[in-house]
């Protein structure tokens, strides 16, 4: 794609989500204080991020990242400063990207315990095609 094509074609999907953004967020601004404390939407935050992350899980490691990225945060609940959170994402992305890493890497270098930073680099790059 050429730039132009590529800043017409950014700007021609903006342009459908950009005033439903913008018209719900001042929509929010003015109209969320009148909203009642009795209705506790203090849930709505998790459930938007549920509703949105819950389809993408498919296949089998995404669900493996999702549930030991979920049981981390449980686990991990009562570290101060919500890095209980953290260290779930890093542990679920870590859990998650091990199969495409040992894909990169290839059955040689999988199961080797001691592998120093250069061959592990060597065995990436070989596979995939860059050479050195």
């Amino acid at each position: 794609m050429t730039p132009p094509t590529k800043v017409a074609y950014y700007f021609g999907c903006m342009a459908l989500i950009c005033p439903f953004w913008y018209g719900f967020t001042l929509m929010g601004a003015l109209v969320g204080q009148a909203i009642p404390t009795a209705f506790s939407l203090d849930f709505a935050a998790p459930v938007c991020f549920i509703a949105l992350t819950a389809p993408l899980v498919r296949s089998g490691p995404r669900v493996i990242a999702a549930l030991v990225a979920g049981i981390t945060a449980l686990a991990f609940a009562w570290v101060p400063w919500s890095l209980g959170l953290l260290i779930a994402a890093v542990l679920g992305v870590f859990v998650g990207g091990r199969p495409k890493f040992f894909w990169l890497v290839g059955p040689d270098v999988r199961f080797q315990r001691d592998v120093g930073v250069k061959p592990l680099l060597r065995a990436v790059v070989a596979r995939v095609g860059w050479g050195i």
